[in-house]
């Protein structure tokens, strides 16, 4: 079903289930007939690289609530995310970005550029990185601003899929929710 090595049901479900809170990242069953040869390595190092930056000891990471302020007017979203109450990761995928809809060849449409909101952060600035979710690193980092009722990032348009990690700024102020 992947003749071609693209990885991407490998890929997807390795971020799904390394960021719903599971106890670290499901591993597919075909490795010496699928992995291995056609050399998918990849994914797992994009996903370390993105989870070494976690302080997964750093209190209990529970299921965070991530989602479209309103629905994107192009494509589908499904998001995963966690937060323990300092700090916040999350994958987020285009849904028609699958293995049967790459393998078939059907085109994939882009999501529109989307709001996100979320709540249970305390008010205060944030460090928001995008992370490239296939070769892994940061694409873009940006400060945002998190309320009393919650806070917002905006999504560019997305073909695939992208990982964020939400931390404290360095900038915060003593009596900035922290």
């Amino acid at each position: 079903y992947d003749a071609e090595g693209k990885g991407v049901n490998l890929h997807n479900g390795l971020w799904a289930s390394a960021l719903s809170g599971d106890a670290g990242a499901a591993m597919i069953w075909w490795w010496d007939s699928y992995v291995h040869p056609k050399r998918l390595y990849a994914p797992f190092g994009a996903l370390r690289q993105f989870t070494d930056t976690v302080p997964w000891t750093e209190g209990r990471w529970t299921k965070w609530d991530l989602a479209p302020a309103d629905p994107p007017t192009a494509g589908s979203l499904t998001i995963h995310g966690l937060s323990n109450g300092r700090a916040a990761i999350a994958w987020i995928h285009n849904t028609a970005h699958n293995w049967k809809n790459v393998y078939e060849k059907k085109p994939i449409p882009t999501v529109s550029k989307t709001a996100l909101r979320a709540a249970a952060l305390p008010a205060g600035r944030y460090r928001l990185e995008r992370w490239d979710t296939w070769k892994g690193g940061v694409t873009k980092s940006e400060e945002v601003v998190a309320t009393e009722t919650g806070v917002t990032l905006t999504l560019p348009e997305l073909e695939t899929d992208v990982a964020i990690r939400l931390t404290p700024s360095a900038t915060q102020t003593l009596g900035e929710g922290f």
